[in-house]
């Protein structure tokens, strides 16, 4: 996109600043498919022609305005503003001194770093990894560049200067007015970096969870009983380390099987990732309101999954996710605990393999992983238990079933049709509809149905049960 730029650039100062120039200094160039360019604002709208002209589409207005355009070329997206008043002044309103720095479009072309303005000193923070504001304001003029802090620290590995982690426990409580899709759209990267159980102490020392995840800060000092080492809050930060670490190496699992499973993880879309993770991080929220000491000093947290799941409603709206989204968080929430309970057994069978898909849907993987994590985050010596080996065979045996079993025990191809089914038994439609043909794919799994004689067989000895 840039370099048909090239042309036009010779006839009109055009800069590259941002991001753009941050990752040519780092020689991730590649890793800044947006693009910020700033046009003299006296030729802007004649400069802004000619680009459209040149790259053969119209941007559209992200503020008309203010002059802020976006055109979108394939993968990568270049956004256009106006340059009015001294260009020091324009970098001193940027979040972080090593996105204030600016190069000529064709000075960044051609890597020529020695032209860089730099008045805020981003190359020498960039040398040292340290994340800085450029101004003193930075992050209260804008609450969510304080998740983009934490964002570029779990990418880059920055290091926050005392003044960034000041200034945002200062604005974390005015993440409340941030628009839900832009605070997701920043926490969304931090949660799928490989290294976001880094960056999660420093967010909570910003105060960035009461504001944001309130569920989570909730956690917090919530005893548990004494199967586990950790209150409720450092739990949920260990299962999400270890849910980090299964993701990217689920190393219990056969090489065969592991390399599937990594495909799988990896074809799923983007938010739809972030949305697991934050489900590892929320798994237990509904623990802090279901807390209850018996008489005999036991600590309880009875229906903690269905009472969490019955949260899922307000994370959802706070966070502005999609229906199918927050369908996958409500899974994790409810159904966590579910596949350690079934691998207690002392057998699954198919059936049991088909009741866990049906619960997960389609975060089986992701959630079949967590369950391992899961039981790895309640302490130092969870490896060594028993359980612990039950769970991981349970897994690889729930995965190797969805991996290569899917048409025989997952989703078993039935005899008959659900109105077919209605025919034969002589029944209005409703609910038992579903229950019956559920209950006629489990016994498709575990191998009890031959033809469709047998199936109106078993349907109506169930409804006659139910």
């Amino acid at each position: 996109m840039l370099e048909r730029l090239r042309q036009l650039s010779r006839l009109t100062d055009i800069l590259v600043v941002g991001g753009a120039v941050r990752d040519l200094f780092l020689g991730r160039e590649q890793d800044s498919p947006d693009i910020d360019l700033l046009l003299p604002a006296h030729c802007f709208h004649d400069a802004l022609a000619e680009m459209e002209q040149v790259l053969g589409r119209s941007p559209f207005p992200l503020s008309a305005e203010r002059g802020f355009f976006r055109f979108v070329l394939g993968g990568a997206t270049c956004d256009i503003s106006p340059l009015s008043g001294e260009l020091a002044e324009n970098l001193a309103q940027r979040d972080f001194t090593v996105n204030s720095m600016v190069l000529s479009l064709g000075d960044y072309l051609d890597r020529r770093l020695d032209r860089v303005h730099d008045p805020y000193g981003g190359r020498a923070h960039l040398k040292e990894k340290l994340l800085s504001p450029t101004h003193e304001h930075a992050l209260q003029n804008d609450a969510v560049r304080i998740l983009r802090a934490a964002r570029l620290m779990a990418e880059y590995g920055f290091t926050p200067t005392a003044l960034l982690t000041l200034q945002a426990a200062q604005a974390s409580s005015l993440l409340k007015e941030c628009a839900g899709e832009r605070v997701w759209a920043e926490l969304a990267r931090i949660l799928n970096a490989p290294s976001a159980p880094l960056v999660l102490d420093w967010l909570d020392t910003a105060g960035v969870w009461e504001t944001v995840l309130p569920e989570l800060s909730r956690e917090k000092g919530v005893a548990q009983n004494r199967y586990h080492n950790y209150c409720v809050y450092e739990h949920s930060r260990q299962a999400f380390r270890f849910y980090v670490q299964v993701w990217h190496s689920p190393d219990f699992l056969s090489t065969k099987l592991r390399s599937r499973v990594q495909a799988e993880l990896a074809e799923l879309d983007f938010h739809m990732q972030a949305v697991c993770k934050l489900g590892a991080l929320l798994h237990d929220m509904g623990k802090p309101p279901t807390q209850a000491l018996r008489e005999d000093g036991r600590i309880t947290f009875y229906r903690h999954e269905q009472v969490g799941q019955e949260m899922v409603s307000a994370v959802s709206g706070r966070l502005k996710l999609s229906q199918a989204e927050a369908k996958v968080l409500a899974r994790f929430v409810r159904w966590h605990m579910y596949l350690g309970q079934l691998g207690r057994l002392p057998r699954l069978h198919n059936g049991h393999l088909y009741r866990i898909a049906r619960r997960y849907g389609e975060a089986s993987v992701p959630l079949a992983l967590f369950a391992v994590a899961d039981f790895l985050g309640k302490g130092e010596q969870a490896q060594h238990e028993q359980n612990y080996g039950r769970i991981v065979h349970a897994a690889e045996t729930f995965l190797e079933a969805w991996v290569f079993k899917k048409l025989e025990v997952i989703r078993p191809e039935l005899p008959i049709t659900a109105p077919e089914l209605m025919h034969e038994l002589l029944l209005p439609p409703g609910r038992w509809v579903g229950e019956t043909m559920d209950y006629l794919s489990e016994q498709a799994a575990m191998g009890r149905l031959t033809g469709r004689e047998q199936a109106v067989a078993l349907a109506r000895e169930f409804c006659l049960n139910r």
